[in-house]
C-alpha cells in the first residue's frame, strides 16, 4: 500500500462500533500491509448544474476552495466588476431574469484558451436552461460580462475570474453524469 493513499475498507458485517476491536484490525492490516481486491464495484451517479451564482455561496467558495477570506475576496470581485469582467458582485439572486442573453454571455468566453471550445460545442449542440433559483429583486447572478486570462488579470483576480466563468458555464450545461469506482477487498487471512 501506497504511502498516504486512503483506503475505505468494507466487510460482511457493514459496522463496527467497538473502538478497540477496530484499531486491532487497523493495526492488523498496517502489519501486513497486503489486500486482496476481489471485486471493482462501479455506480453511476449525477451531479445537477448548479443555479445562478450569488454573493454568499461566491464567498463560500472563495473561501473553503481558493483560500481567501471574505473581504479579500469581495475587493477582487469588485475589481474585477471594475473592469468590466464580470457582472456587479453583490447579490442575493441565483435565478437569470426572463430577458437574460445567454447566448451572447457564452459567446464572449469562445475565444477564451482555457474553456473557449467546450463553449463553443455548447452553443452548437444547445446549452440547456438554467436551474430555477431565486430572484430576489437585486441583480442577475454574478457572472462573466468578457473573457480574460491569468496573464491579463494576476493570479488571485485569475482564480475568482475562473470560478465565476465555470461556474456560469455550469448552469447550462447538462447535469454532471460520472461513475464512481471503488475497490471491494478482502483483509489478510487473520482477518476472516
Amino acid at each position: 500500500m501506497q504511502k498516504g493513499y486512503e483506503l475505505q475498507l468494507e466487510w460482511e458485517r457493514n459496522k463496527l462500533f467497538d473502538y478497540d476491536v477496530a484499531v486491532m484490525f487497523q493495526k492488523l492490516v498496517m502489519e501486513d500491509g497486503i489486500l486482496e481486491v476481489t471485486e471493482i464495484v462501479e455506480k453511476q451517479e449525477s451531479k445537477s448544474r448548479p443555479s445562478g451564482l450569488n454573493t454568499v455561496n461566491l464567498l463560500k467558495v472563495a473561501s473553503s476552495a481558493l483560500g481567501f477570506g471574505p473581504q479579500m475576496a469581495m475587493q477582487v470581485a469588485e475589481r474585477l466588476y471594475t473592469q468590466g469582467f464580470i457582472s456587479y458582485p453583490r447579490t442575493e439572486s441565483t435565478a437569470y431574469p426572463s430577458s437574460f442573453d445567454f447566448r451572447g454571455t457564452l459567446g464572449a468566453q469562445v475565444n477564451n484558451p482555457t474553456w473557449g471550445s467546450y463553449v463553443q460545442r455548447l452553443l452548437a449542440d444547445g446549452y440547456q436552461k438554467p436551474r430555477s433559483g431565486t430572484d430576489v429583486g437585486d441583480h442577475p447572478p454574478v457572472t462573466p460580462l468578457r473573457s480574460a486570462t491569468e496573464d491579463m488579470l494576476g493570479n488571485d483576480a485569475w482564480r475568482l475570474y475562473e470560478y465565476i466563468c465555470t461556474h456560469f458555464i455550469g448552469t447550462v450545461s447538462p447535469d454532471c453524469k460520472y461513475v464512481r469506482v471503488a475497490p471491494r477487498v478482502e483483509p489478510p487471512d487473520m482477518l476472516r
